[in-house]
């Protein structure tokens, strides 16, 4: 078991995969983490950043990321929903 690369979820073994450069063509596409993430790093980091200064570096550390992204069924929904 793990968690959802995008939401943190848990997630079976089996969960779908998407490769680093399909990943970064959705998150190109709009696709984003839930809200939920962005407020647990605001409180862990004692409120320092913006939201948009937070998705700014999440952003670029996807592009430069060449792993897998493992996610939830929910993540999935949405991940499929930004595919052209």
């Amino acid at each position: 078991m793990g968690n959802c690369d995008l939401c943190g979820t848990i997630i079976s073994p089996g969960a779908k995969k998407y490769p680093a450069s399909q990943f970064r063509e959705l998150v190109k596409a709009g696709l984003r983490p839930p809200d939920s993430l962005w407020k647990m790093a605001l409180l862990e980091s004692g409120g320092m950043a913006s939201k948009t200064e937070w998705e700014a570096g999440w952003i670029q550390m996807v592009q430069q990321d060449t792993s897998d992204w493992a996610l939830c069924n929910s993540c999935v929904a949405e991940a499929e929903s930004y595919k052209s």
